[in-house]
């Protein structure tokens, strides 16, 4: 048998707040049927917000105001399955899974 060459994969540096914010951004309900809040820590920029399909497809963006600390995600349009919300901006860099019923 022939073996594939060898990859090396790097993750880059993040800031040790970054680390966290699985822990500091929350989304709720989930698994939901109708808008989900999400609710996060106060950011010293705008944070955006893409809600993204399991084919890699975004379906959903949204961008939240400096100093924003909860919004609510429309995702009454969405059809039901899973998907992936990546939040990113000021000290937050993280994705979350969202669960639509």
């Amino acid at each position: 048998e022939q073996w594939s060459n060898r990859i090396t994969l790097t993750t880059p540096y993040s800031s040790i707040n970054s680390m966290t914010d699985d822990v500091r951004v929350k989304l709720f309900p989930n698994p939901t049927s109708s808008d989900v809040t999400i609710s996060l820590p106060i950011t010293n920029s705008a944070v955006s917000i893409e809600i993204i399909d399991m084919a890699g497809r975004v379906k959903l963006t949204q961008t939240l105001p400096q100093g924003t600390e909860k919004a609510l995600l429309a995702t009454s349009q969405l059809t039901q399955g899973a998907y992936y919300v990546r939040i990113t901006g000021g000290d937050i860099n993280t994705v979350k899974k969202l669960v639509v019923r």
